[in-house]
């Protein structure tokens, strides 16, 4: 019997919210396939079918993540109408609301995700999410004029996606009340990135480097035939 997509979609959110709940009470290490599958109700096997290891549970968990946040994003009233720095204040801080919701959850897992498994493959779907919301509205500022036009945009972007790694490092040690300290942190740094965006400070760099290349480099390398000239007297 073919289980429908919506059957399935269902299934594969009770095997996460189990896996939520047994870790979160009983740590990464000692919550096993088969525990995570009796408290679902499925079979043993079952799961295998929806994930094929525990840790791809993990990266599920930081796709669905980046899906909740762009949804709370879109409804947000007036959110076209925040600057930059505001809209992506809104979104690191509806991540981190997200994973408050489950902090004993991320603490048990964020070394598992982050350190562990960073460069996992299956992680892709959920960056993919991350630097699409990141560029969406680097290009919407773009388009308003309220930055410059962006060089080595992926690399910027990859950039911005790391930045939001830190963010979580830094509130996962924040011990401080109602975490203020992340909110400081957050707010400081996202000063300086805007600032540095509005100046154009990033265009002038690459100019820089375009000149530096251009008068001071290739200007310097020998053509080759003059090269292999003197190599070989040819």
């Amino acid at each position: 019997m073919k289980i429908s997509k919506e059957k399935k979609a269902k299934v594969k959110t009770k095997i996460l919210n189990c896996a939520i709940e047994l870790i979160s009470d009983n740590g990464y290490k000692k919550t096993s396939m088969s525990k995570i599958a009796k408290k679902a109700k499925i079979g043993e096997a079952t799961i295998y079918n929806y994930f094929p290891t525990k840790e791809h549970i993990l990266f599920e968990y930081y796709y669905e993540l980046q899906l909740q946040t762009k949804e709370i994003l879109l409804q947000t009233k007036e959110f076209h109408q925040f600057s930059l720095k505001e809209q992506l204040e809104l979104l690191i801080n509806t991540q981190l609301e997200l994973l408050t919701n489950n902090r004993t959850f991320v603490l048990e897992i964020y070394q598992e995700i982050f350190y562990k498994n960073f460069t996992h493959p299956a992680l892709d779907k959920g960056n993919n999410e991350l630097l699409s919301m990141i560029d969406e509205l680097f290009n919407i500022a773009i388009e308003a004029n309220e930055i410059e036009d962006i060089p080595f945009s992926n690399t910027i972007l990859n950039l911005g996606c790391d930045y939001i790694f830190g963010v979580i490092y830094y509130w996962i040690q924040d011990e401080s009340e109602d975490f203020n300290n992340t909110t400081v942190m957050i707010d400081k740094s996202l000063e300086i990135i805007y600032a540095v965006l509005q100046s154009g400070l990033i265009n002038k760099i690459e100019d820089l480097l375009n000149y530096i290349v251009k008068t001071h480099i290739l200007n310097h390398i020998k053509p080759r035939k003059i090269l292999k000239k003197k190599l070989f007297g040819a």
